[in-house]
């Protein structure tokens, strides 16, 4: 799947990417024991520390305007979030109220949201920050062969793969920057329950300091709360 522009090849549309396989057990914040231990923050340098344990902040990182623990380093936030749900209730994330754009996707058995500034600009260009995510039990459990259909390694700077499963679930978790010549990163988690009822996937586009507060919190948030529809 690639994307193209005047400039450079970057996917277009819905289906340019596939976002992170949530995992496969009912609950808000089902990922967040084994993503928030992983989640990526900009340093006050302009580079980027990983969360140590539990989500808390790199040594040195710096703290939101507003006194928020998931603020990203230098002070910058977006404030105040919001929590959504797609249209058929099946995954459930939070937000910050200035992703205002936001649709629910219905594709080849895959059930899920994109929600982002401009999802236009999210969807077509490495400028636009913005998360996808998306739930299925169609879609086999092969976790590494799912972030391998997803691969950026053409378009950006590939930060390898790594196992963050926990309590009961399985989950592979990969890291690009550079992408497309710009600043920005991608973060993507493919996931599953040990029964391997279903795969979830979220895919983040990270631009911005206030960007990898998103991740922590979306990281926080995210789950599937039914399986009806899947």
């Amino acid at each position: 799947m690639t994307k193209h522009t005047d400039e450079q090849n970057r996917p277009t549309g819905y289906g340019r990417r596939r976002v992170l396989a949530l995992s496969g057990a009912t609950g808000i914040g089902v990922l967040a024991g084994c993503l928030t231990a992983t989640t990526r923050v900009l340093n006050d340098d302009g580079g980027t520390d990983d969360y140590g344990s539990n989500g808390d902040p790199p040594t040195g990182g710096g703290e939101s305007a507003s006194g928020s623990e998931d603020g990203a380093a230098g002070g910058e936030d977006y404030g105040s979030y919001t929590t959504i749900t797609d249209d058929s209730d099946t995954v459930q994330l939070a937000v910050p109220d200035d992703w205002a754009d936001r649709y629910s996707t219905d594709s080849d058995g895959r059930l899920g949201i994109v929600c982002a500034p401009d999802t236009d600009e999210f969807l077509t260009a490495w400028t636009g920050p913005g998360v996808e995510v998306w739930a299925s039990s169609s879609e086999g459990s092969d976790l590494d062969a799912i972030l391998d259909a997803n691969a950026w390694s053409d378009s950006c700077t590939d930060d390898g793969r790594s196992d963050v499963s926990y309590d009961g679930f399985t989950a592979l978790q990969q890291f690009y920057r550079s992408c497309g010549g710009t600043d920005s990163e991608i973060q993507q988690i493919a996931s599953t329950p040990a029964d391997e009822s279903f795969v979830a996937f979220v895919y983040l586009q990270l631009v911005d300091a206030r960007d990898f507060a998103v991740a922590n919190r979306i990281y926080q948030s995210v789950g599937v709360i039914s399986t009806d529809s899947l």
